[in-house]
C-alpha cells in the first residue's frame, strides 16, 4: 500500500478533491486491501466503485478531505 499512500499525498498535495483508484476486478484481494486502507485514512472522506462506464468494481472513486 506504499504506492497508495503516496498517491494519496501527492494528491492532497495537488489539492485535488477526487481521485480514481484503478485496481482491477481479479478475485477481489488487491480491493479489499485498498478499501480497508482507504477506511482507516483520516484523509479519505468517502469512496465508492466507480459508475460502469468508468471502470465499475474494477475501480473506486475516492473523496478526499
Amino acid at each position: 500500500m506504499t504506492n497508495l499512500d503516496r498517491y494519496l499525498d501527492a494528491s492532497l498535495l495537488a489539492g485535488l478533491n477526487t481521485v480514481t483508484i484503478i485496481h482491477g476486478i481479479g478475485t477481489g484481494a488487491i480491493r479489499n486491501g485498498v478499501q480497508q486502507y482507504l477506511k482507516r485514512n483520516r484523509h479519505v472522506k468517502s469512496y465508492n466503485y466507480a459508475p460502469a462506464n468508468q471502470g465499475g468494481t474494477g475501480a473506486t472513486i475516492v473523496n478526499l478531505q
